[in-house]
């Protein structure tokens, strides 16, 4: 399988609303950076990550629902709590630690684990509606797991396979391709193939390449730019995770 196929945070939940998305249209960001008696190592920039994103994803309308330091059965609790009404699209980004020795699955800060078949139980048949973001270690494995248990999902991953991830780069980069460095056609909107396409081709590390399952191609993600905190596309590689 080709790469370009598979190609103010605080503990609890922060809603913020915006509009041209579908009203109910719904972006669930979870963010971990704290991790609970070290049992993983806290990851530092993740709340500056989380708040460009949720800032351009808002800035096109989506509903955002913003979640900090989640353990296992919250996250899972949130993704699946968050799903919108029928007809309306779901984004599910996450950043923060993945377990590499279990296809990826997202850490929660006190160390366990969300699979991708928990993943997939919780979106249940919207899945042809979620488009999941990921940022975190062996992402590409745990996005080809959901792929493997239901193909209706669009993924986009910071890494390949198993591979560590982009050690602090991909995210960064990837809001930056939102901000309209992926508007490819100038059309002052970026969609899913031009994010994907941006990051696949810029927001790698050298040692691995995000990857994008060709699915959700047209879904627009950004309009505009917006200002966000500039202290978050600085850093570089090794800078935190």
């Amino acid at each position: 399988m080709t790469t370009m196929r598979r190609s103010a945070l605080a503990l609890g939940t922060l809603v913020l609303l915006a509009g041209p998305a579908h009203a109910a249209d719904t972006a669930l960001l979870i963010g971990n950076s704290n991790y609970e008696n070290k049992c993983a190592v806290d990851v530092t920039g993740v709340p500056m990550d989380v708040d460009a994103m949720s800032g351009h994803l808002m800035n096109y309308g989506y509903q955002i629902v913003s979640t900090a330091d989640r353990s296992g059965i919250e996250m899972l609790s949130d993704i699946e709590g968050n799903v919108p009404p029928a007809g309306d699209d779901y984004v599910v980004y996450y950043d923060g630690h993945g377990e590499i020795p279990v296809n990826g699955s997202l850490l929660g800060i006190d160390c366990t684990r969300t699979t991708a078949a928990d993943i997939v139980l919780a979106v249940d048949i919207a899945s042809d509606r979620t488009l999941l973001i990921l940022d975190s270690e062996a992402s590409g494995a745990l996005g080809d797991a959901v792929n493997a248990l239901d193909p209706n999902f669009c993924v986009i991953t910071s890494a390949t396979g198993l591979d560590a991830g982009t050690r602090g780069v991909f995210t960064p980069c990837f809001a930056a391709g939102l901000e309209g460095a992926a508007d490819a056609d100038n059309n002052n909107m970026v969609t899913v193939a031009e994010a994907a396409a941006y990051a696949i081709a810029n927001c790698g590390d050298g040692t691995t390449t995000p990857t994008w399952d060709g699915g959700c191609p047209d879904r627009v993600l950004s309009v505009g730019s917006i200002a966000v905190d500039a202290t978050s596309w600085g850093r570089v590689k090794g800078d935190y995770r």
